[in-house]
């Protein structure tokens, strides 16, 4: 299956994301940039700077291209802006995708994703805990910067992650037998206005033992590697399509 989808991975955009996994990584484990207590950049040392080109340039660009292919990929609305609809719309298509598939999320689950999307990722990560109601429109350089300095809180960052992984899986896992399958996964992109051609490549990025199946574990693994590594390729790299070039 991997050869069979590597050209996809060739043909990504400005040739950013690539297929190879990562030699001897294990799903049980964080790839070695993870491990190591690196930063995505060393707010500490900027003297309470919150300047947005100073924050931009200490950020590595294969970084910010991952940065901004979520940007893109989650502006619902294409404005080129992130505001809290935006966060409002996607807590709006994972529980319409829910209810379609014949599930009913409970209150406390329809909370859960509020909380986690509305309360932690908009309000905290992309706004910055800075005006953030409806009116405030976040660009890509102010969005890149908000959430590299909150990624820098390392523990709380990756509690987030395993937080909203926790939610997205649980979504796209949709007949609940713990692992997702590439038509779960390219239904799920669909979903966000990917072109169904990239999932076999997104997918791919994810399956770490090459199992044809996603699971929980290599899910989170995933979603951490492409937030906390400055790596832009190997393990979940191109968990969201090709990436899109800073």
């Amino acid at each position: 299956m991997y050869s069979r989808y590597k050209k996809q991975f060739q043909d990504a955009r400005d040739g950013l994301c690539k297929p190879e996994k990562i030699k001897g990584f294990k799903i049980n484990e964080k790839p070695s940039s993870i491990r190591e207590n690196t930063r995505i950049t060393d707010i500490s040392a900027m003297s309470g700077s919150t300047n947005v080109n100073n924050v931009l340039d200490k950020v590595p660009a294969t970084w910010k291209s991952k940065a901004k292919t979520f940007f893109f990929r989650f502006d619902t609305d294409g404005d080129g802006l992130h505001t809290r609809r935006d966060y409002e719309e996607i807590v709006n298509r994972l529980t319409g995708y829910l209810k379609k598939s014949g599930s009913n999320p409970s209150d406390d689950r329809l909370q859960g994703l509020k909380h986690t999307f509305i309360d932690v990722v908009w309000s905290e990560f992309v706004a910055g805990n800075h005006d953030t109601g409806s009116n405030r429109k976040v660009t890509l350089q102010e969005f890149t910067t908000n959430v590299a300095k909150k990624l820098d809180e390392r523990e709380y960052a990756e509690a987030v992650c395993k937080a909203i992984s926790t939610h997205y899986f649980d979504i796209i896992d949709i007949n609940s037998d713990g692992s997702i399958s590439l038509k779960e996964y390219g239904d799920f992109m669909e979903l966000f206005g990917v072109d169904p051609k990239h999932a076999p490549g997104a997918f791919e990025s994810l399956d770490a033992d090459c199992n044809n199946e996603i699971s929980r574990e290599e899910f989170f693994n995933a979603m951490q590697n492409f937030w906390l590594s400055m790596d832009d390729t190997g393990f979940g790299a191109c968990m969201l399509g090709p990436l899109i070039k800073w």
